[in-house]
């Protein structure tokens, strides 16, 4: 099994250098896994991470590109570019605790080739492994809008709606050490962009199971929504892990879409 793990990584040079450093020791040593690294061109710290890295970590790939609007994006154009049986896509402050974790996605993909699976993590953070086969009847792994979070729920509600039925765990561990999350702001903005797209996640879903030979997905109730208790929170959220400083001109860019197509 070829397992690529996409990081897109900022301005966390260290926490990057640790995160992977422990990834690689804990892998089984039965894979060909590479670990590829998304840095922008503004931040030097990252790129010579990289370079730090390989050093010392066999398979660490750069990609490099100017700072995108969207954050997956940035993973579907690293996925495009190294291209594997299995894509491992993770954020650059998060600890995996499992030994021998890619064996564990390779035997969750031998079940099920198209799958596409969610870490187990005790902070409830959503963190997926997606199968080329998926990946290729989607067109990517994520949308292209979000500048933050709300991909991994996207991927995960178009994956109930298109398979019919639920997430498919994988038997290892993430601990997920978030405390701050670059360009989080504006949380009910992009949290009501989010529900305002569900018509356009069922219509993926029937493409993407058309593609891979599925029933056509039967259209109703699916887990995904957002619930009253995050509503709830929103303000509080985004006063612990809201990003402080000026809103940049990418981030502004993919806000303007997204009220254009709100407003569509």
């Amino acid at each position: 099994m070829k397992l690529n793990v996409l990081l897109p990584s900022r301005g966390r040079p260290k926490r990057l250098i640790s995160a992977v450093t422990l990834m690689h020791q804990k892998t089984s040593g039965r894979h060909d896994v590479s670990y590829i690294i998304g840095c922008d061109s503004d931040d030097p710290e990252t790129i010579a991470a990289v370079y730090a890295l390989s050093l010392k970590v066999p398979n660490v790939r750069p990609y490099c590109t100017v700072r995108l609007p969207s954050l997956g994006e940035m993973a579907n154009r690293m996925a495009e570019r190294f291209p594997a049986d299995v894509y491992a896509s993770l954020p650059d402050d998060v600890e995996i605790i499992t030994q021998n974790w890619d064996y564990a996605i390779y035997a969750s993909w031998m079940q099920r080739p198209d799958g596409v699976w969610w870490w187990h993590t005790e902070t409830k953070a959503a963190c997926p492994v997606v199968s080329e086969k998926w990946r290729s009847a989607a067109g990517g792994i994520y949308t292209d809008y979000f500048p933050f979070w709300w991909d991994d729920c996207w991927l995960m509600q178009v994956w109930i709606m298109a398979s019919g039925g639920g997430c498919l765990g994988l038997p290892a561990t993430l601990e997920d050490k978030a405390y701050l999350t670059h360009r989080m702001r504006d949380l009910k903005f992009w949290t009501d962009f989010y529900v305002n797209r569900k018509e356009e996640r069922w219509q993926r879903a029937e493409q993407i199971a058309a593609k891979l030979g599925w029933p056509k997905p039967q259209r109703g109730e699916v887990l995904g929504d957002v619930n009253d208790d995050f509503w709830g929170r929103i303000e509080s959220i985004q006063e612990k892990q809201g990003d402080r400083g000026e809103p940049t001109q990418e981030y502004l860019k993919a806000k303007r879409r997204a009220e254009l197509l709100m407003a569509a």
